[in-house]
């Protein structure tokens, strides 16, 4: 299989698109379990927060350059070597075609080659997102445990799956 994606840090220039992705509720529920109004103020402020923090997101476009998603570290520890991702394919249109597992597989080697502490990588997805649990199989993590009653998502009470992947001969 070709690779359709690239990745490459978020850019300013690319923040209208987190509006527009935000504003459908299929998209954001299933990214971040809720909705929310945003407007520009509030996308800068996040970026420069994100920027300041060191956990830029990456933006995930296809080969021809059109911006489809982001992924990102959401939570990062040194000391025990493990880092959080977070993923979203904003352009609906591109759901269910394996560009979300291609995206995580060029993240998480860059981030295995980019840190020679970091020994494994999670995600945590709501268990109602079958898409993404999927996609994060595809990429080669495994299901790590079911964590009950873990988040509410539209007033409704959901578990987390949490799932995993090790850094290769680790």
């Amino acid at each position: 299989m070709s690779v359709e994606v690239r990745i490459r840090p978020i850019e300013v220039k690319d923040l209208h698109h987190y509006i527009r992705w935000y504003a459908d509720p299929e998209v954001a529920l299933g990214a971040q379990g809720y909705t929310e109004d945003l407007n520009m103020d509030i996308v800068l402020r996040r970026h420069e927060c994100d920027r300041a923090a060191g956990r830029l997101p990456f933006g995930i476009e296809t080969q021809d350059g059109r911006l489809i998603g982001s992924i990102g570290v959401s939570e990062y520890s040194g000391s025990t070597g493990e880092a959080s991702v977070v993923i979203m394919i904003g352009e609906k249109e591109f759901w269910g075609r394996g560009l979300g597992a291609q995206a995580i597989r060029l993240f998480v080697d860059k981030l295995f080659s980019e840190d020679a502490n970091l020994r494994t990588i999670t995600a945590r997805i709501y268990s109602f997102n079958h898409r993404s649990v999927r996609c994060f199989l595809k990429a080669g993590f495994k299901c790590e445990r079911v964590e009950r009653s873990a988040a509410v998502v539209g007033g409704n009470v959901v578990d987390v799956v949490v799932m995993a992947i090790r850094r290769p001969g680790g």
